[in-house]
């Protein structure tokens, strides 16, 4: 590791000594207008940790997806999950919640144009017409509907425009990549505006099968987004928008290195393998639809936004991967409805008086069905079937606040509040009709459960202005997440619940413009205190829910980009971590170690990577009436435990991967190579342990090299 963040620190030293050198022949960056806050600010005036990547940097990098352009920021991961088009976990200054049961709810808060888009399986959704992404770091109730504990990640999408514009790109790759994006956007009458985005994308299997089955992380998807935006001059504006999502995709899931009774297994020695003789598959679709309406009045603005989202899908997964036949059969389902409402009020008075407040309303309802089958490598006379059936219904409704003041033309105090009441209502059964499975930890139980949790959040902040371009700012912001419950296979002693998390974050950061606005920097250092985390795991009897007692995590960023020459832009970011359980008794041990308990008090928190780390340089140059780019981009993070109890064999590896890119465009045309992983190297993102079902470990790898071509072009 401290190789990799030596690395990090040179390309630092490295932009700082050229922009000294150079400085004389650049150009102002642009400045950047962030929402993070629901007002529009200059990115360096929020007191607030907050990364963004815009427009050009979202297609510099070839970002197709949240899981890409996540990791370019410092102390954002993307731990995995078995399948991350379902479990989609995404750590925040290492907070991240494994969704692997629907009784488990994330404390990140994703938001596109406004709009909460809720659990994994449903967030998890293509890039089409995206013109921003924002990260905002630590608690964030008192600006958004729904409360993020460890942040919300703020996505803006392209609106039509007075005058009609229409892309298409199409892009092919290795591995069969064949992609295709066609949008159109623009006025219909005086008053109403339109847009619709369509995509869809295919790619074989990047996990090969070794017995010429299908191969694994094979990709089926297509999505669409479309809006209709009344503005009749008179101060309101009507959006109307909808997106759907199909997904036929074949997830690897994983690879099981471990496998009880099967000798040379090769997945044990080889990366992107599989081998199973049963079925993996996910259909996935998903579809939602929302209403905003704003009105500007002279000094404030009144907004309401009202949506509705429906996502399901059906999965099935050969859990050993092998042709063992622990189970015949492991299938599952979930369903999910909600509606949110928020209201809004923000506006100023006098000069110095800006404030924001409002109401937010969910009402949530997810079922879940599952059928595990033992297979006949048990050498029982039957095979016996393990069925579950659960559902949970969750209401939060939600009063949140914040003002900010001018005390004097340098510093400025904001001062926020949340209230939320939530009430949760779950029911479960799992049924062993044979009471075959009770002996090997599965019995049937009935369970049921009504919770209602109360929060109260504050948030205090100040910002001082040093100067018009160096700005310093502290921050103290509560969050709260509500009880859990584990509606999934439940073992023998398992809990079924776990409490509300709550975590207080104290933050100090500087922000600056230099060298005549050619360089810009953002750094911040925190440290979050994390009380009763609730930690979800797999640890071989089944999966593991229950409330660590403590947690602190310490941590910083920097951020730094550089305009060398008129053409030559160059940036890196940091981000350290020191994510450890203070106090946590009794943590459960994966029953490939042996089971029970131990003490985990000191450890590092679960999925949460100490360092992460990137590096780019753009290269812009015209040559005969043509604009080359080039791009080299580098990126890297340390690896992380994924168990409580810290043990090695748990420890996914990090990574250093370099990307890079070269296209050639003139007028409305863009031809684009790239490249991804370019020296292939292997790595692990996510292991657990499934010992119940013959399988002592399992391993999923990041992507392997891929490249490919991407013609783009606005009519």
């Amino acid at each position: 590791m401290r190789n990799k963040i030596s690395f990090a620190g040179m390309a630092f030293l490295l932009c700082a000594a050229v922009i000294q050198d150079a400085a004389a022949e650049g150009t102002m960056l642009d400045e950047i207008i962030v929402t993070a806050r629901k007002i529009p600010e200059n990115l360096l005036r929020a007191p607030v940790s907050v990364s963004v990547l815009t427009e050009r940097d979202l297609s510099g990098a070839g970002v197709r997806s949240i899981f890409d352009g996540l990791p370019l920021l410092p102390n954002l991961s993307v731990p995995g999950g078995i399948a991350q088009s379902l479990q989609g976990q995404i750590g925040i200054r290492g907070i991240s919640t494994l969704q692997r049961n629907i009784g488990v709810e994330s404390g990140i808060g994703i938001f596109i144009d406004g709009v909460y888009q809720g659990r994994s399986d449903t967030y998890l959704q293509p890039f089409l017409d995206v013109s921003s992404l924002e990260v905002i770091r630590g608690p964030q109730g008192t600006m958004f509907g729904k409360n993020t504990i460890a942040g919300a990640v703020n996505i803006t999408t392209l609106m039509p425009e007075d005058r009609p514009q229409r892309q298409v790109l199409a892009e092919v790759g290795n591995y069969g990549l064949a992609r295709v994006q066609a949008s159109a956007r623009g006025p219909l009458t005086t008053d109403i505006g339109a847009k619709l985005s369509v995509g869809y994308v295919g790619r074989g299997g990047t996990y090969s099968h070794l017995s010429g089955g299908p191969d694994g992380d094979k990709i089926d998807l297509l999505s669409a987004r479309t809006a209709f935006v009344y503005d009749g001059g008179s101060g309101t504006r009507v959006v109307l928008a909808g997106d759907a999502l199909r997904d036929r995709g074949r997830p690897a899931y994983f690879q099981s290195v471990e496998v009880a009774g099967y000798a040379n297994n090769p997945m044990a020695s080889r990366p992107h393998v599989i081998d199973p003789d049963g079925d993996n598959y996910l259909h996935r679709d998903n579809h939602g639809l929302s209403l905003t309406v704003s009105h500007e009045m002279d000094k404030a603005a009144l907004v309401a936004i009202t949506a509705y989202r429906r996502a399901e899908y059906q999965a099935s997964l050969d859990d050993d991967q092998s042709p063992r036949r622990f189970l015949s059969k492991d299938a599952w389902s979930d369903r999910t409805d909600f509606i949110t409402q928020e209201l809004r009020v923000d506006g100023t008075i006098g000069t110095r008086f800006t404030y924001i407040g409002g109401l937010f309303y969910l009402n949530q309802s997810v079922d879940t069905d599952r059928v595990l089958a033992l297979g006949p490598d048990f050498g029982l006379p039957v095979l016996p079937a393990l069925k579950t059936v659960g559902g949970m219904d969750t209401q939060t409704v939600a009063m949140f606040g914040n003002a900010d003041y001018a005390l004097t033309d340098r510093i400025m105090l904001s001062l926020g509040v949340r209230y939320d009441w939530e009430r949760k209502n779950v029911d479960f059964d799992q049924i062993d009709e044979s009471g075959i499975l009770a002996a090997i930890g599965f019995p049937s139980l009935s369970y049921g459960n009504r919770v209602n949790d109360r929060s109260l959040s504050p948030t205090i902040a100040a910002r001082y202005d040093i100067d018009q371009d160096i700005h310093a700012y502290g921050r103290i912001a509560r969050g709260f997440k509500g009880s859990a419950f584990n509606v999934d296979l439940a073992s023998k002693g398992a809990d079924l619940a776990a409490g509300p998390e709550r975590a207080t974050t104290y933050e100090a950061g500087l922000k600056a413009l230099w060298l005549d606005q050619r360089v810009r920097v953002s750094a911040a250092l925190f440290q979050t205190d994390y009380d009763d985390i609730q930690v979800s795991q797999l640890l071989g009897s089944g999966p593991s829910l229950d409330n660590a007692a403590k947690a602190a995590i310490r941590g910083a960023e920097l951020e730094l980009t550089a305009r060398i020459t008129t053409g030559l832009t160059a940036s890196a970011s940091l981000g350290l971590l020191d994510p450890t359980y203070d106090r946590y008794t009794n943590c459960s041990v994966p029953l490939s170690l042996g089971g029970g308990s131990a003490e985990c008090s000191g450890n590092r928190i679960v999925a949460a990577p100490t360092s992460n780390y990137a590096a780019i340089v753009d290269y812009v140059y015209p040559v005969n009436g043509y604009t080359v780019t080039t791009r080299a981009q580098y990126m890297g993070a340390s690896g992380a435990y994924m168990d409580a109890t810290n043990a090695a064999r748990f420890k996914t590896t990090g990574y250093d991967v370099v990307n890079a890119s070269l296209s050639l465009s003139r007028d409305d045309w863009e031809i684009r190579l790239w490249a991804k992983n370019i020296f292939d190297q292997v790595y692990t993102t996510y292991h657990d342990d499934r010992s119940t079902v013959g399988v002592g470990k399992t391993t999923a790898y990041g992507d392997p090299r891929t490249y490919g071509l991407t013609l783009s072009t606005r009519l």
